[in-house]
Order: C-alpha cells, then sequence, then structure tokens
C-alpha cells in the first residue's frame, strides 16, 4: 500500500510533469529543506533545489517554460511524450486502444479526465491510482505505468538540459522501481 513517502514523491512528480513550473512553485521548490540522507530521492531534490538557486527564480522559470514546450508539448522527440499510446503501441501513436480501454476503465470508476490531458497521458494515470483499491492499482500500474514510464523518463533524461527534468524524471523511474517492488510476480 502506499506509505507517506510514495505519496508525496507521487505528487511531487505530478506537481513537476502537470504543467510549465511557475515562479510561485520554484520558490516553493527553492527553499526545500528536506534533503537530509544520502539517499537517491534526496540527492535528486538536491540537486533541483540547487540548480534553482543557481539559475535564479525567474531565469528559471523561463528556461523552464521552454524545455516544458520543447520536451511535453511540441516536442523534437516524441519519445519524450508523456503519453501511453504513443510507448505502448507498435504505430507509436498518440490514440489507440490503450486510450479506449483507459476511458473505460475510468468510466466505471466516474473519474473524470481534466483538459488538456488525454486519458492515457501520464498525468490521469498518475491521479487515478488514488482512486482504486490495492489489487486493482497493482494491475493497473503494471499494465499502465511500469509498462512505459521508464523508458519515457530515461527519454527525457537524454533530452534535457535541466536537472529540474532530469531529476524529476530520475525520481519517476524511483517511483516505477517501488511500484515494481509492489507487484506481485
Amino acid at each position: 500500500m502506499q506509505d507517506k513517502g510514495e505519496k508525496v514523491l507521487l505528487e511531487y512528480i505530478i506537481d513537476s510533469f502537470k504543467d510549465v513550473p511557475d515562479e510561485e512553485w520554484l520558490n516553493n521548490l527553492s527553499t526545500l529543506d528536506v534533503y537530509k540522507d544520502n539517499n537517491p530521492i534526496d540527492e535528486n531534490i538536491k540537486g533541483i533545489v540547487d540548480e534553482i538557486n543557481t539559475l535564479g527564480i525567474k531565469n528559471a522559470a523561463a528556461n523552464y517554460n521552454e524545455e516544458y514546450v520543447q520536451l511535453f508539448t511540441h516536442p523534437t522527440s516524441f519519445s519524450t511524450l508523456p503519453i501511453a499510446s504513443y510507448h505502448l503501441s507498435r504505430e507509436n501513436v498518440l490514440v489507440s486502444d490503450i486510450t479506449l480501454e483507459l476511458k473505460e476503465i475510468y468510466a466505471n470508476y466516474h473519474y473524470k479526465v481534466q483538459t488538456p490531458y488525454s486519458e492515457d497521458h501520464l498525468i490521469p494515470l498518475l491521479l487515478f491510482l488514488e482512486k482504486i483499491n490495492l489489487k486493482q492499482r497493482n494491475e493497473f500500474i503494471e499494465k499502465y505505468i511500469v509498462s512505459w514510464v521508464p523508458a519515457f523518463a530515461e527519454n527525457v533524461i537524454n533530452n534535457t538540459s535541466f536537472k529540474y527534468f532530469a531529476n524529476t524524471a530520475n525520481l519517476l523511474q524511483i517511483l516505477c522501481d517501488i511500484y515494481n517492488e509492489e507487484v506481485p510476480v
């Protein structure tokens, strides 16, 4: 089951990937003092905080805004699109049977995907985890998250020049590792 640390990590990843990071979000991150341990999560957060403080809030916001668009909304490499259909379909399409499957699953739970996301976008997938029980959650994670998200995260890491995105993608990989440990083989 989801513990507090996993929940905080999930919320951070959602907040970081859901939209262009604004100055208020970056200012809040820049003042974090949570990286006391030498573990991968804290090291990634420290790298993000250090980069924001080095760039300055306004400059970081401007740079991250441009990078966010290049990575996630108008990418030069579609491998950084946070959409399951692209990564899981043989044809690398943006809408597939996966989209339709998810639409049906969500309807069964009265879960509505918020604009501007599609059903198989990373953000609704992660948000939906809180709507389902443990058994359903494990099946959902296995089929719709860990099946493509680690490769997506690696593509983000390889296509960004900022720690904000690379380290957040590393945190996403850590979350998938946690999920892999939770899902029985």
